[in-house]
């Protein structure tokens, strides 16, 4: 076809063959009839010549593409697909430099897989997308593009493993739909979900380009991340999220650079046990009670500061982990909360680089600007370092009260040679002690305080404990 075929009621071609579009052939579909007109696609539809834009679709009625299991090769110019499109299955490949676009508003049933060599651009332009449960976008080299495309009406959209996916300003989510990540979104601007909808990562996820996720309307819409979020870039934008967002276990939220935001209000965020925050930019969480942490909390990668631009709260479950390669500030991690830091939970504590530290050393571990409230469950110490953990009204120091054989390279020498179970510190106290226990293995360990009748009181700790130096702190008050 090297000009253009023009269908009118009920006229439409199936094509079991191969149907060529060159120097910008056009299929279009007269506004003057009432009745579907279409085109019906098993064998291949290729677009050729690079002069002009090929076109399937363009017109006020009710055209259809149905490509069933058919194949679109698009191997020089651009490719325009501007009417109703039924994918049962298919694939669709496009050459370096070229496009397929489906554009112009029209509504897009996924129903099957679109396989391809991506190495083009694929973009859905301006067009609503409805997916049943079994849609799948799998696709290669430099992917597909969402620019404001509105996914709708139930449907699961799945992005496979090898498929790199963009997601520009003005793409929806609405009415129970879900979008599975398992490939990579490399470029993601403002987008919004409505309706109880669902975006499910297990891929990764770049936020350098991003600005936002908005809450659109409707029923509490959700972000579930099993794989990767990722920001490496303070000078973008900082990216927000005005939805609830969970970080389930396995997940990671990696702020290496800049800042990420999670909004206030009706938001929560959700670090679940097992999921993974790190990272030495800015966290921003909702206020209490929409923010709860019982995950990982890392700054890094290396010794590293992690800012929290309002408050750090973790809970029983949680766990901070630092480490310690010096004693001046940037050789070792820490927490900078601009608010409140409610403690909770364990903190520990390992060596790197070698460093061993030395009796006296002392590390400003938290820094909170309104406050530290209460204090760490449980403390867990390098092997060999003794240590007192010192609660002030502004920040957490670790003080190092003695240094036995520690560990050094593949040779690890354990100080702790026996369980042992010390002297809690300080005693008399008021209002909380620190009891500390060693032990030489891994083992199932309770920590009990009994009172003076020797009734059991209070259970500090019952679970599987690691080997090395643990302490924790008692406040005084009963189960």
């Amino acid at each position: 076809v090297t000009t253009g075929v023009t269908l009118t009621d009920s006229a439409y071609i199936e094509n079991n063959g191969l149907l060529e579009l060159t120097d910008g052939a056009k299929i279009v579909y007269s506004s003057l009839f009432s009745t579907p007109t279409g085109v019906l696609n098993y064998g291949t539809i290729r677009k050729t010549d690079s002069t002009g834009i090929g076109q399937i679709g363009g017109s006020e009625t009710v055209p259809f593409f149905q490509n069933l299991g058919g194949r679109i090769e698009v191997l020089e110019g651009e490719l325009l697909i501007s009417c109703t499109h039924f994918l049962q299955a298919g694939i669709y490949e496009t050459a370096p430099g070229t496009k397929l676009n489906f554009f112009g508003g029209f509504e897009q049933f996924l129903e099957g897989e679109l396989i391809g060599n991506q190495q083009g651009t694929l973009e859905y332009n301006s067009t609503q997308i409805i997916p049943s449960p079994e849609a799948t976008l799998n696709f290669g080299g430099t992917g597909v593009t969402f620019s404001s495309a509105d996914l709708r009406n139930d449907g699961i959209l799945t992005i496979a493993e090898n498929t790199i996916l963009r997601m520009l300003s003005g793409s929806t989510m609405r009415e129970n739909t879900r979008l599975i990540n398992l490939g990579e979104i490399t470029e993601m601007e403002t987008i919004a979900i409505f309706d109880s909808s669902t975006f499910e990562n297990h891929g990764t996820v770049n936020l350098d380009q991003a600005v936002r996720i908005s809450w659109g309307g409707g029923l509490r819409p959700q972000v579930l991340n099993y794989g990767t979020f990722y920001k490496s870039s303070s000078t973008l934008p900082q990216f927000s999220c005005w939805v609830p967002f969970t970080n389930a276990s396995g997940g990671i939220l990696n702020i290496a650079e800049g800042k990420i935001r999670i909004g206030a209000g009706q938001t929560l965020f959700l670090n679940e046990q097992g999921a993974i925050l790190r990272g030495k930019g800015s966290f921003h969480s909702p206020q209490l009670p929409d923010y709860f942490d019982n995950g990982i909390t890392t700054p890094g990668p290396g010794t590293a500061t992690l800012t929290f631009d309002d408050l750090y709260a973790p809970l029983e479950t949680a766990e901070l982990q630092l480490e310690i390669g010096g004693t001046d500030s940037g050789t070792y991690d820490a927490l900078n909360v601009a608010k409140f830091a409610n403690l909770n939970g364990t903190m520990r504590l390992s060596l790197i680089n070698g460093f061993i530290p030395a009796a006296g050393d002392s590390f400003t571990v938290i820094t909170a600007g309104f406050g530290v409230q209460d204090s760490f469950s449980n403390v867990i110490l390098p092997s060999g370092v003794y240590a007192t953990t010192i609660y002030r009204s502004n920040d957490v120091v670790v003080k190092v009260d003695s240094v036995g054989m520690v560990g050094i390279g593949d040779d690890q020498r354990l100080a702790v040679q026996t369980f042992e179970l010390h002297q809690n510190y300080p005693n008399p106290f008021n209002p909380s002690t620190m009891i500390r226990y060693d032990l030489r293995e891994a083992a199932t360990v309770e920590l009990d305080i009994f009172d003076i009748q020797g009734r059991k009181i209070k259970t500090l700790f019952s679970g599987a404990s690691a080997p090395g130096s643990h302490q924790f702190v008692w406040d005084g008050r009963n189960d």
